[in-house]
């Protein structure tokens, strides 16, 4: 008789083969070391997932996860693991304070503005540190799933670039020898240090919320206008 299978064991695969997967790489990962992430025994694992393409799918989910009913999960097709791969690297280079902003033709407070955009961009990229990771290593073996994260990236920096040249003519962005460089630049800096406060244990790096506002601040101040009271273009005191 078939062992009933449980929500909460499915959840503790799925984060081992997160886990597992993003520090190994996808040839280097056994499901057997998955398994002994998950607190499970190897043969249990197949009676959620057929193989390691099944886990590396179910890692890819973002959270979301099957109908018991549904499993085993089977392998999945080349189709199944590229379409899973560009959801998940649309929605970890996501940045919908960026996206307002592109949308607004007058700004009234563009500082605040662009803390919001980096803010939001190393929140996901904290977030989405280990899923990030996942991606990269993934991209090894399957070529899809580099060419989607490689997509994503592109895309975000240029709505990045987009953004501070339209914030160059309006006072709040300083004048920039090459935009492109400056949005690579800012969002991969941002994105290292979120990740890197996710898994190194360097304690200058915690408070968690001290570095968040820290690396913020600190690229915010290297890409505005020294501002003053009255706005980009006043006469007041800079702050």
């Amino acid at each position: 008789m078939a062992r009933a299978r449980s929500q909460a064991t499915l959840e503790r695969l799925q984060e081992a083969a997160l886990d597992v997967l993003a520090r190994q790489g996808f040839a280097e990962a056994r499901v057997g070391e998955i398994a002994r992430r998950a607190g499970v025994a190897h043969g249990t694992v197949y009676g959620y997932a057929d193989g390691k393409e099944a886990l590396l799918l179910l890692a890819l989910s973002g959270g979301a996860l099957p109908a018991l009913d549904r499993l085993p999960l089977p392998r999945p097709s080349a189709g199944a693991l590229r379409r899973a791969g560009e959801a998940r690297a649309t929605a970890l280079h996501a940045c919908p304070p960026l996206d307002a902003a592109l949308a607004r033709s007058e700004v009234v407070d563009g500082i605040g503005e662009l803390v919001g955009i980096l803010a939001d961009h190393y929140d996901t990229a904290r977030r989405g540190a280990g899923e990030l990771a996942l991606l990269e290593r993934s991209a090894e073996a399957f070529p899809s799933l580099a060419r989607a994260l490689a997509d994503a990236r592109r895309d975000l920096r240029a709505r990045m670039q987009g953004y501070l040249e339209s914030r160059v003519p309006l006072g709040w962005i300083e004048p920039l020898p090459d935009p492109a460089i400056a949005a690579r630049s800012v969002l991969s800096a941002i994105g290292a240090c979120a990740r890197r406060n996710h898994d190194d244990p360097d304690e200058t790096f915690r408070p968690e919320a001290l570095a968040r506002e820290t690396v913020v601040s600190w690229a915010a101040r290297g890409l505005l206008v020294p501002q003053t009271t009255e706005g980009p273009s006043g006469d007041g005191p800079v702050h």
